[in-house]
């Protein structure tokens, strides 16, 4: 990673970088836990600078001293799930995917580049449910650090399109 210089310091003084995070991802929660570790872990080193994108659920019940994740309530990549996100609610669960699983991974591919810099600027890019939104930035250039509450292949519904991701992710993203 390339990291913007922060501060200034005496002679012997640890220097912390700012790292800009384009985090997206649709639970606070899940999105919420590897964050506020870096933060308040590595805070002597680090200053992060987040972007939260697509949160929606179990936001609210997060706050602290670290870049507390917030609900999106209109971005271009949030109406992008919204757009193929399909919900069954079953007896005592639901299953969750994306409709369209190709056409999702464009049209985020799009909407990222409506973004503007507060993806373009990222350092990394951080993400959760759905993967293929992590495979997305990645493609885009973006390091990518992957956090799941689930198996990453959760929301792609047929098996074969199951099987496409994990082979990408072992041959595009893991290697990196």
């Amino acid at each position: 990673l390339r990291l913007d210089d922060d501060s200034s310091t005496s002679r012997g003084a640890l220097r912390r970088h700012r790292v800009n995070i384009y985090a997206f991802g649709t639970h606070c929660s899940v999105m919420a836990e590897p964050v506020s570790a870096m933060a308040l872990l590595l805070s002597a080193e680090f200053e992060l600078q987040v972007v939260w994108r697509g949160t929606k659920e179990y936001c609210g019940y997060h706050s602290g001293n670290w870049p507390v994740v917030t609900r999106d309530e209109a971005s271009p990549v949030r109406e992008v799930f919204d757009a193929f996100h399909e919900r069954d609610l079953g007896r005592g669960s639901h299953r969750d995917w994306l409709r369209d699983p190709r056409s999702f991974e464009q049209a985020l591919q799009a909407a990222l580049a409506r973004e503007g810099t507060s993806f373009s600027r990222a350092h990394l890019a951080f993400c959760s449910e759905p993967a293929l939104a992590c495979l997305t930035m990645h493609d885009l250039g973006k390091p990518v650090l992957g956090y799941f509450g689930v198996h990453p292949a959760f929301m792609v519904k047929d098996q074969e399109e199951q099987l496409a991701l994990y082979r990408r992710l072992r041959d595009n993203v893991a290697n990196d």
